[in-house]
């Protein structure tokens, strides 16, 4: 698509060819990749609803100003005097077919060559790495992940809450390969299992109560839709294993310890996940410099060891950690 006489209608810097451009799928409008990232979204997502001409207009050079014109403002916009500026005023007054060019070189002749390119860079950083990369790494979720990553990589933004880091941490932590953080939350759910599983089984009486209820050819099935709160009448080594059952849960002020400790866990990874996502990606990302991959190697090194594992497997692993957590 051609871009020639369009800017980007966040940092209004024309389109060059070699600019990494997103369009947005609702009304067209064409940003820098680095520009959409740090907005969040379309900068005419409130006016989707207006007129093709009205958001046309955004982004859309309507006349061609001469250069002269162009060297004035640019002056009045960095509190410049045009005698302090060694421009070629002949040049200037030239409004030639080359007036782009020579409107950069009046920049590169004040600035010295080393603030020269007045257009947007065609790469973005992440804590000094290729943005590119860090895209590769979080798949589809780019739109959420790579402004917040953006954010915090420039110090806007400390923490942010990821819901689904709160939801299910050990899942999410799975599905985006953060193994380490897995096995913690891995090894704290086993931990409150163990808990109850001492206070249920400690002493037989359970497995006992059972045993009587499979020897006279009870229900399992009425025993749980009375403790549901549904009408049934129970026999007498029924009812014995509900008071067995509601006599081994574990104390009150351990079942508390758990609870509190396992929200505040989730909590506090559900405000650190997408930093420490992004901290993860950038270890991966200097691991593969290390090893010298470079292009395609690169991304296909951070594919293969960032990219998301298949989400039905851990939608699965999701279903039993809320299962687990409702249990609180």
């Amino acid at each position: 698509m051609d871009y020639k006489n369009k800017f980007c209608p966040i940092c209004k810097s024309d389109f060059t060819q070699d600019d990494d451009i997103v369009v947005c799928p609702e009304c067209g409008t064409p940003h820098h990749r680095d520009c959409w990232y740090k907005n969040g979204k379309c900068i005419n997502a409130n006016i989707h609803s207006a007129s093709e001409e009205e958001i046309t207009s955004t982004y859309k050079k309507e006349t061609k100003k001469p250069v002269k014109e162009k060297i004035t403002e640019y002056n009045e916009e960095n509190n410049l005097k045009e005698e302090n500026v060694n421009v070629n005023n002949s040049e200037a007054e030239n409004d030639t077919e080359n007036d782009e060019e020579i409107f950069q070189n009046f920049t590169k002749k004040f600035f010295n060559n080393s603030q020269a390119e007045v257009t947007s860079p065609k790469t973005y950083l992440i804590e000094g790495r290729e943005g590119v990369l860090y895209e590769i790494a979080v798949a589809k979720n780019q739109r959420y992940y790579m402004p917040q990553f953006l954010a915090m990589s420039e110090m806007k933004k400390v923490l942010s809450y990821n819901f689904m880091a709160f939801l299910v941490p050990f899942s999410w932590s799975l599905y985006r390969k953060m193994y380490k953080y897995a096995v913690l939350f891995f090894a704290f759910y086993m931990i409150i299992i163990g808990v109850f599983s001492y206070f249920t089984f400690k002493d037989g009486e359970i497995y006992n109560a059972t045993m009587k209820i499979i020897e006279e050819g009870s229900s399992i099935e009425e025993i749980f839709n009375y403790m549901s709160g549904g009408d049934a009448t129970l026999t007498k080594n029924q009812q014995n294993y509900v008071d067995v059952l509601q006599s081994h849960t574990p104390p009150a002020a351990v079942s508390n310890v758990i609870r509190i400790t396992m929200y505040a866990l989730r909590i506090i990874f559900a405000l650190t996940a997408n930093k420490l996502y992004m901290k993860e990606i950038g270890k991966t990302i200097d691991k593969g410099k290390q090893l010298g991959y470079s292009g395609d190697k690169m991304k296909m090194f951070i594919f293969r060891k960032k990219g998301i594992i298949p989400l039905i497997i851990c939608g699965i692993l999701g279903y039993f950690e809320i299962s687990l957590l409702m249990m609180f």
